[in-house]
Order: C-alpha cells, then structure tokens, then sequence
C-alpha cells in the first residue's frame, strides 16, 4: 500500500498528485472539512493545476497560521476536487460536529462560499448527507456508516479527527479502524497536525499506530509544539489572556497576525489594528470599532488586491457607516453582479430588503462577526 505520513496535511495533495491519481473516492477522516477557498485565487489554482513535481507545488504553498497565501492544511482539497483527483469527497465527521442537513449546511458555509446549485444539492439519505461541491460528489457522514467506495481508494486520516474540543484523546486508533471497517485504500495518508495547535504534541504516537493497523511499521514521531501551535491551542480552549502570552514569546509576522485576530474576536480592535495587515481584517475592525471612514478607505485596498463578495459586502456597509448612502448603494450593487450564482449574495439580497432565492434563515453572514 502507498503511504505517507506528514506533518502538513496539505502534502496528501501533493502526494496524490505525485503519484498521478485521477477519479478517486478520499475517504476524509477530519475534524475539519479542509476544502476552504481562502487564498486559492484563479490564478493559484491554474498554477497548481500545471505544477507537476513537489518543487513546483511548493511554490504555491502558503501559511498553517494565516489564511489567505496560498495551499494550506484548510483549503488542499479543493485543488483535488478541480483538478478531478477526487470524483467523490467522503467527509468523516466526529460527534461534535452536527450530523444533519442543517448542521452540513451550516458547516460548509464555514468553509466555503457556496453556490446556489451546491447549497440546493444537498439532501438526507440513508443517515448522511449528499450533495455536490466544486462538481463533484460529496457525503458527510459518521464513520459507521460509509457509503460504498469505489477504487481508486485513498484513506485520508487527520490525528485531530481523535482529539476533541478539550484536546483531549477521545477515540483509539484502533478503534477508528474498527469503525471504517474493511476498507482497503489503494493510498493512506495521515498528518499529525501539530502545527496550528490542532493535535497535542503527545499525541503524535497515534500516527504510527494508524499506519500499523495496516501492517506499516514507522518508528515513534515526535514534532514539537511552537509559541504559535500553543497560542492558538490556548485560544481554540477560551483561553484568550494565556494565548497572548504564548504568542508574544515569538516576534514573527504570523505572530502578530494571530495576535490580532485574538484581539478583534475579543473586541479589542485598537490592538488588533497594532497588530493586523491584512487590509481586509483591518477595515473590518476598523468597521466594528465606528471608524468608518477609515475602514473605506483599508476596505478599498482590499477590493483592489482581491474583490470578494465579503469585500465588497463590508466596504459598502462602510460607506453606509459614514454617512454616505449613495457609495453603499454602489457597492452592494457591485457586489450584487459579482457572483449572482452564490448562497452569499441571497444573504446580502435578504440584507437589503431584496427578494432571495432560498430561504435565508440561519445562513452564515459572510462579513466577519
């Protein structure tokens, strides 16, 4: 059996591509569905969709830390399904995470911004959920209960699929692949995650212990937890003030950006825009901290660089805010035309009093919170 065991979850992508997949089922065992848009621009998927060797994709590789650059351990499958290495994406799901149509619902939209046809693709059938995403099958279920696999077969396994909300370790290896069954992947991959504070360090021994339970014998791993993996540990626990403190013990760009997303998401947005670059997140505070003229004036270089709907939504709420109904109006029009196929403009429709295509209760408003 091909295998590979990494750090970095994002390198399975690289490793199936490596090894010339093409039409296969991932059976994606996860506390995270991974296949987020943040950073993966027109011009990065084109270029990952030409990149052949591993020093190619490298290129295009971005941060664990900060959203946005390029191919993470968030967004590595959308390539995969694009590109048609995966036909049929079978998202594992652990117990905290809602089993339902809502509960699916809700959890894409954290990921990505659906389409209209994606969002109505989805349905109950047989205790998972079914739809279709970037053109390709989709199910989110429990792992008792499968859907038939077809080969090619990858089984792609995420250490913090076994950690729970208190970092705690709160299923064996072995008893995961009891509950998979006799599925007989073609490739098995497993990332220890580590980086981002998702597995503890300690518990890099399940890794091993995953690959021995198909009789792969790999000696004891130990990666070790940086400033920025307990920082944001600490933070994913509520533990705001001890999640400063580790973080500050690193003087780095992806620091400081972490930094400030602690601060804006506590509400301290004067710190957060110390410590924030992004034009985007800085307009966003900017936005919640009443300075609306200053938050245009971000908002519009964030629109320059990349104008996303959320960009164009929170910049015309922004003219809105100082005083300038006219210039809203203008750019939520503009927002309006950019991607009329997408869940997030019915919300914007439905924020602006507009008529909507599907009922927009409970959809996730994609400005930041």
């Amino acid at each position: 059996m091909l295998h590979l065991i990494a750090e970095d979850h994002c390198r399975a992508y690289m490793f199936w591509k490596e090894l010339g997949v093409r039409g296969a089922t991932c059976v994606h065992v996860d506390a995270h569905l991974d296949v987020g848009d943040s950073g993966l621009t027109p011009a990065r998927l084109a270029g990952l969709a030409r990149a052949r060797s591993e020093q190619e994709i490298e290129a295009f590789l971005g941060s664990t830390y900060v959203p946005g650059k390029g191919l993470n351990c968030g967004n590595y499958l959308t390539p995969a399904l694009l590109e048609g290495i995966v036909e049929h994406l079978v998202c594992v799901l652990p117990p905290w995470i809602e089993l339902s149509l809502e509960g699916a619902r809700r959890e894409l939209q954290l990921w990505v911004d659906l389409t209209l046809a994606e969002y109505r693709s989805l349905k109950w059938a047989e205790g998972r959920v079914e739809g279709v995403l970037r053109g390709r099958r989709l199910t989110l279920c429990r792992a008792t209960a499968l859907p038939p696999c077809s080969h090619p077969l990858l089984l792609d396994i995420d250490l913090d699929y076994l950690i729970d909300e208190q970092r705690e370790i709160w299923q064996q290896p072995e008893e995961l692949l009891r509950e998979l069954g006799e599925l007989q992947p073609d490739v098995l991959t497993v990332a220890c995650s580590v980086h981002g504070g998702y597995t503890p360090q300690e518990a890099c021994w399940m890794g091993p212990a995953l690959l021995r339970g198909f009789g792969i014998e790999h000696p004891r791993l130990d990666v070790p937890e940086s400033p920025l993996d307990r920082g944001s540990a600490l933070f994913r626990l509520g533990w705001a003030d001890q999640a400063l403190r580790a973080l500050e013990l690193e003087d780095s760009s992806e620091s400081r950006y972490l930094q400030g997303m602690i601060c804006y998401r506590e509400g301290n947005y004067a710190r957060a825009l110390e410590l924030l670059e992004q034009p985007f997140m800085r307009g966003a505070a900017l936005y919640r901290a009443g300075r609306f003229a200053e938050a245009v004036q971000e908002l519009h270089q964030a629109v320059k660089r990349e104008p996303t709907p959320d960009a164009l939504h929170l910049l015309g709420l922004a003219w809105a805010g100082a005083g300038r109904p006219e210039m809203a109006a203008q750019w939520f029009q503009t927002a309006l035309r950019q991607a009329p196929d997408r869940l997030s403009t019915q919300v914007l429709r439905h924020d602006l009093g507009l008529e909507t295509e599907v009922e927009v209760e409970g959809l996730r408003r994609r400005v930041p919170p």
